[in-house]
């Protein structure tokens, strides 16, 4: 119907009656009892014929509906309109064709809020039947409708109720005569028997469209879609069985659930439902139970496979059967399998590799050990060697035998200094060198480690350079004596591999609070350099970075590689900064506690 109306309301005093002014003039019914029959008789007609009608949907079922509508009410045009309670609005369903002939609308409306309509939105504002026999009367309620309306003369518009609710409106027009009681109810028997109809016709559709859904996914899926009775016994299974187990539907209906189960899958199962059944008993919400058992093939071999089930009741609570999916996940479980081997051969290699490791780390303890103990007993009869020169280098000697005790004793000094280090590594590697942190005076020990290479420097007219920052804090928390050897050992090897220039050593601080803070320690020389390849052999035991500066310069290598593992052990790092002809800078630094 119109969007505003031209039309009155004629008010009806009760639900599915009308007023005294939709009667006759004498105030009796205008229809005689022949005519009564004659009306009952076209509505059970035409409700026999929306019955019989079989359209191809519910939109044409509803069409015709409204076309008998007309036809019973005597109406030339009528519509149907859809309405919704919560969101109080009306939607179009069916127009009648001659409304369409007549309508020239530009744009027409399809929905409607309630609180926009005039005088046919009163069927759901007021819950009964509207009728305007005299559109032309002036009236507060009317609004008019739209240029290219269809002319109305009298109109009847009636709600449609589910459990109370309005669900459709049904309104017919321009019948020749008044539309009266009789109209009236004729109205809304025919179209309360429809609505029941169609909401049973929508409701059967839907459920033959949800079975057909469900049927074309059964019949598709891979997986094995089934029902079961209370009594565990198939009352429905998909094709899908057939490929994986190999049993048609028609073998396996009617038989029940354990007889395709080994016996340790139907306790387990028996189990599970016991324990579901005390945690419901316990109020415990559940869900779905799912289980990984073998089943049995036709052609006697065993599928794993993965069952989801949902028990489902009646209103009353009882047990009527149980929904399921079953999945083949053999190749799943042969995937574990193979984990679960891989995950044991790894383990017996970790505790292989385990024990070869300890077995080194002990054997490495062990050479340690002994390196340790032989470098003692070396150094004892070589102290004496080294004693008994000095002793002999203080006698008459002829220039030949005095050369001969200075080479002999150098050579002693030069073999101590090595069995030195060994003992020193050996030491490190096997954990038994222990750090001493003692107050000291850190300006002093960098000082006294530059006097003890002055002689060598000098003896090759190197210039030594101390460069300390005037703010650095005069004493430290340190190993003095390891700190010092770390610092003898880079100036001695600055002063070793530089030929001309000068060696420098610099010391600045960092503070990091009122407690600590930290020393920064640098050594740089104008030596010969050392390229990027040569950089990753100097940190390893008994390695030069070149070959040949072995037969040049000689020493084992161990001197920087056990003043890095001291420093390591200190909290610092060795680092390096050269270029091959250019020179090198090693530097490291240590957080320490610090004092004035």
């Amino acid at each position: 119907m119109p969007r505003e109306d031209p039309i009155m309301v004629k008010e009806i005093t009760k639900k599915n009656n009308i007023s005294n002014a939709s009667r006759g003039k004498a105030g009796a019914p205008k229809n005689s009892a022949g005519s009564g029959d004659a009306r009952n008789v076209e509505r059970l007609r035409s409700v026999l014929n929306i019955m019989h009608f079989r359209g191809e949907s519910n939109q044409q079922y509803l069409d015709n509906a409204l076309n008998e509508a007309i036809a019973i009410t005597g109406s030339k045009i009528g519509y149907i309109y859809y309405y919704k309670e919560d969101t109080k609005q009306f939607i179009l369903n069916s127009w009648s064709r001659d409304v369409m002939k007549e309508c020239t609308v530009v744009d027409p409306q399809t929905v409607y809020a309630l609180d926009k309509t005039g005088v046919w939105g009163e069927a759901v504002r007021q819950r009964k039947a509207i009728v305007l026999n005299d559109f032309g009367a002036p009236h507060p309620l009317k609004k008019g409708y739209p240029e290219g309306h269809v002319e109305l003369r009298r109109f009847l518009t009636v709600p449609i109720f589910r459990d109370d609710a309005v669900v459709a409106v049904v309104g017919v027009a321009n019948k020749e005569s008044e539309y009266d009681e009789a109209d009236i109810l004729q109205l809304t028997l025919l179209m309360d028997a429809v609505w029941k109809y169609f909401e049973l016709k929508t409701s059967e559709d839907a459920r033959r469209e949800s079975e057909e859904k469900f049927r074309i996914m059964a019949e598709n899926s891979s997986d094995v879609i089934w029902h079961m009775d209370s009594a565990c016994r198939f009352t429905y299974i998909s094709p899908a069985d057939e490929r994986m187990r190999g049993y048609g539907k028609e073998e396996v209906i009617g038989t029940e659930l354990w007889s395709m189960l080994k016996p340790e899958g139907v306790e387990h199962i028996k189990k599970a439902n016991a324990g579901r059944l005390e945690d419901e008993r316990r109020g415990v919400k559940t869900g779905p139970l799912r289980y990984e058992l073998e089943q049995k093939c036709k052609d006697g071999s065993w599928v794993w496979t993965e069952i989801t089930v949902v028990a489902y009741r009646d209103k009353t609570g009882l047990l009527t059967g149980y929904h399921g999916v079953t999945r083949d996940i053999t190749e799943r479980k042969l995937y574990e399998r193979q984990l679960l081997e891989a995950n044991r051969r790894l383990q017996e290699a970790m505790s292989h590799a385990q024990e070869l490791a300890e077995h080194a780390e002990a054997a490495n303890r062990a050479k340690s050990e002994f390196l340790a103990n032989m470098s003692h007993e070396i150094r004892t009869p070589l102290n004496g060697v080294i004693g008994f020169t000095d002793l002999l280098k203080n006698t008459d000697l002829t220039s030949v035998q005095r050369q001969f005790v200075e080479n002999a004793n150098i050579s002693a000094q030069s073999l101590l200094g090595i069995i030195n280090d060994i003992l020193d590594f050996s030491k490190i590697e096997a954990g038994r060198i222990e750090l001493e942190t003692i107050k000291t005076d850190i300006t002093e020990l960098v000082e006294t480690a530059s006097d003890i290479i002055k002689f060598q420097a000098s003896k090759k007219n190197l210039e030594l350079l101390i460069n300390i920052h005037p703010d650095t804090p005069n004493f430290a928390a340190v190993d003095p004596v390891r700190l010092k050897q770390v610092l003898v050992n880079l100036l001695s090897n600055a002063v070793k591999f530089t030929d001309s220039g000068e060696i420098e050593i610099k010391l600045r601080f960092s503070k990091i609070d009122d407690r600590k803070g930290r020393y920064f320690f640098e050594v740089r020389d104008t030596g010969i350099g050392i390229s990027e390849e040569q950089k990753a052999k100097l940190f390893k035991a008994f390695t030069q970075a070149d070959t040949s500066t072995t037969r040049k310069y000689g020493g084992t290598g161990l001197g920087l590689i056990i003043s890095n593992l001291l420093i390591e052990k200190m909290g610092g790092k060795i680092e390096l900064l050269s270029e091959p002809g250019r020179g090198s800078v090693f530097f490291f630094s240590l957080e320490t506690e610090y004092g004035y």
